[in-house]
């Protein structure tokens, strides 16, 4: 007879975090609030978001798993820990990198390469639920090509640049009121600049028909796959999987500069919670 048990699961990008109870692989409640990236929240917003999920639960659960963004250096992955020990208090809990959690929401224990493509970008090899090499995940100043800031942060700088055709500038300016005194402040001086150019990215989904948005957007994801899927040695001989908003926003572009670069794309998710669920089973 198997027994029943109930794990709560998160999956916390840098601007939206999934949290779902798992019982037997299976989902049975789902709950979203905005991200818990360690490196732009403070100790009282990390617990008052976890709070919040905590408090809605009515039944018992025998663990936790925390998957999220920026958890990748042990000091923040520890103090995520100890933050989210205070909410759940005496519950086995366990904190790793969202490209541990997109590693097994997507390949399972299949070999593969998982990559995530939302507000920040990273890509891993893994088998068996575990990484085997990491390449990415260095932030939208030093990386993150391919991902939501990384396409933000292209369109403003050719608009601040006068760079964009005028019918692309116009619009632009119509759908977000900008005011370069407003992006320069919003980019260098308030917290969360990364979400903030993310909020871009749909911008550049909506005129994906245009031929300077598409060549915009291409260049990304042909810079994604070329920083890092292709230095993996198994690149083109294993499937690559994607999760993340702008992944799957952008999966047609996506499969069509994997196919010219000889890679696999293989399974695209929204979001990883399910895949989470079964591998957790």
């Amino acid at each position: 007879m198997m027994t029943t048990r109930t794990f709560l699961i998160a999956d916390s990008g840098g601007t939206k975090a999934a949290w779902a109870l798992a019982r037997n692989g299976e989902v049975i409640w789902q709950q979203r609030t905005p991200g818990l990236p360690p490196s732009f929240l403070s100790d009282a917003e990390i617990i008052g978001l976890a709070k919040s999920v905590a408090d809605q639960l009515n039944t018992p659960i025998e663990g936790v798993y925390f998957y999220g963004t920026g958890c990748r250096e042990s000091h923040a992955c520890e103090r995520m820990k100890k933050l989210l020990q205070r909410v759940f208090l005496k519950i086995p809990l366990e904190v790793h990198t969202d490209i541990l959690g997109a590693a097994r929401a997507l390949c399972g224990h299949e070999e593969g390469i998982a990559c995530i493509l939302g507000t920040g970008s990273n890509a891993c090899h893994c088998t068996d639920g575990q990484i085997l090499q990491n390449i990415g995940g260095l932030g939208f100043i030093l990386g993150d090509e391919g991902s939501g800031a990384a396409l933000g942060k292209t369109l403003i700088a050719a608009y601040l640049n006068h760079e964009l055709p005028e019918s692309l500038h116009l619009a632009l300016e119509k759908d977000y009121a900008l005011h370069r005194d407003e992006i320069i402040d919003a980019v260098y001086r308030k917290p969360g600049p990364n979400r903030y150019l993310a909020s871009f990215a749909p911008f550049v989904a909506q005129w994906l028909g245009h031929p300077y948005i598409k060549a915009l957007a291409a260049q990304q994801f042909q810079a994604f796959f070329e920083k890092s899927v292709l230095k993996f040695s198994a690149g083109k001989s294993i499937p690559v999987h994607f999760t993340g908003s702008v992944a799957c926003h952008f999966e047609p572009l996506i499969r069509e500069i994997a196919q010219k670069l000889g890679l696999q794309a293989g399974t695209f998710l929204t979001d990883p919670i399910e895949g989470l669920a079964a591998f957790h089973r």
